[in-house]
């Protein structure tokens, strides 16, 4: 063949595997969300967002902390209520101890438990202080938290009022939450832009701690100065980060952009695991051992401090609309297992079923929470499971000895 003949041969096939990857590129950046992305601008979709908490160290109504990630800012207020200076949701400051007679609860967890979308009084927990004369109900409940995040919260300050109670919430995006570090990663558009800690567990499968990676304001600052150092360690640690390659002077062809996509892609799918079989949570999959190892030791450290625990599941619109169709309930297999090793569960659909038969999610959800009905009936509930279990008896009457 003429060498002219040749040239133009490979200049024909480099036109076709550039249009070829172009088209692959494409597809599945439009098909399956896949995008070939690089550790510079990999935060730029949330930059400008990041920027307006660090230079106000917070937002209206959280702030960046150490160890949490993140935590309700103490004496802050919004629209449906307010934080006290001890840095529960609340009308009012509670004493250092329980009174003489008094049981108290403490309820730990994420955005269902803090109440989201209602007023103070309109929380469930609100609803149960009421609902059982002689019973204070504090709730530490924090938006966006990880079941990690409600356990380190519960061991920094849980003890510290004397509860006879403990309350841990649990949702089903919970345990997906454990295998998160930097939150848009996980959930782009819910408004938290932070990083927070997570646990992994070791060859004995011991829970170790991955401390929050930007830790203050400072760190902050320096992350977006220059965010690729700090981002290896993130996206490493953060099971949702997407596929990232470093840049390289070759990017401008889409061959080697294909490449390399495929490269990372392939990396963070050889450490993925099913997290669902058959619309329900595998309990074997990673995210949800981390989850059941951060409740039992939430129960070992609830019963440490002299304080009976209850691992409370809430439904959520997944939960609600499965069990109106007759599907599986995502968080059963999680359910199953902690019953199965004698850790104390209250399933709250099971009670709104009891307690409102013929219930539709419009009614017990607002858009993504608890309507104020919602919560009444989840107060209802954990009134009923709290005396059926004798815990608000037995927290009286060591009240009453003066414990």
């Amino acid at each position: 063949m003429p060498a002219r003949a040749r040239w133009l041969a490979l200049v024909a096939s480099v036109v076709f595997l550039e249009a070829s990857s172009w088209a692959a590129l494409w597809v599945v950046g439009e098909r399956r969300g896949i995008r070939y992305r690089t550790y510079d601008g990999l935060i730029d979709p949330w930059r400008s967002q990041m920027e307006e908490i660090v230079a106000a160290d917070g937002t209206w109504y959280q702030r960046i902390d150490p160890e949490l990630g993140w935590i309700t800012i103490p004496g802050a207020t919004s629209d449906s209520g307010a934080i006290t200076a001890s840095g529960i949701r609340a009308t009012r400051e509670y004493a250092a101890a329980p009174p003489p007679g008094v049981v108290r609860i403490a309820a730990f967890g994420d955005s269902f438990v803090h109440g989201d979308e209602v007023t103070t009084g309109e929380t469930w927990a609100a609803a149960l202080e009421r609902a059982l004369p002689g019973v204070e109900v504090l709730n530490y409940g924090v938006a966006g938290y990880g079941l990690d995040q409600a356990l380190l919260r519960y061991e920094c300050c849980g003890a510290r009022l004397s509860p006879h109670v403990v309350l841990f919430g649990v949702i089903t995006d919970d345990v997906r939450r454990g295998v998160s570090v930097f939150r848009p990663f996980l959930a782009p558009a819910t408004g938290h832009v932070l990083t927070k800690p997570r646990f992994r567990l070791d060859a004995a499968g011991t829970l170790e701690l991955l401390p929050n990676p930007l830790p203050d304001v400072a760190a902050y600052r320096a992350f977006l100065a220059d965010p690729t150092p700090k981002l290896y360690d993130i996206v490493r640690h953060d099971h949702y980060a997407p596929p990232v390659s470093e840049a390289g002077p070759l990017d401008a062809l889409a061959s080697v952009r294909l490449v390399k996509l495929l490269v990372a892609t392939a990396r963070r799918s050889a450490d993925d695991e099913t997290f669902d079989r058959h619309g329900e949570r595998n309990v074997d999959a990673e995210p949800s051992r981390i989850a059941l190892a951060v409740i039992r030791r939430f129960v070992e450290r609830a019963r440490a401090s002299r304080a009976e625990p209850l691992v409370v599941l809430f439904p959520d619109r997944s939960e609600l609309d499965a069990r109106r169709d007759g599907r599986a309930i995502a968080y059963r297999p999680l359910r199953d297992r902690l019953v199965g090793e004698g850790i104390p569960v209250v399933d709250a659909l099971d009670g709104i079923d009891a307690l409102a038969p013929g219930w539709t999610t419009e009614e017990i959800l607002r858009r993504v929470h608890y309507s104020p009905y919602g919560n009444e009936l989840v107060a209802g509930v954990l009134a009923g499971e709290l005396a059926r279990r004798k815990l608000v008896a037995a927290a009286s009457a060591d009240a009453k000895s003066g414990r």
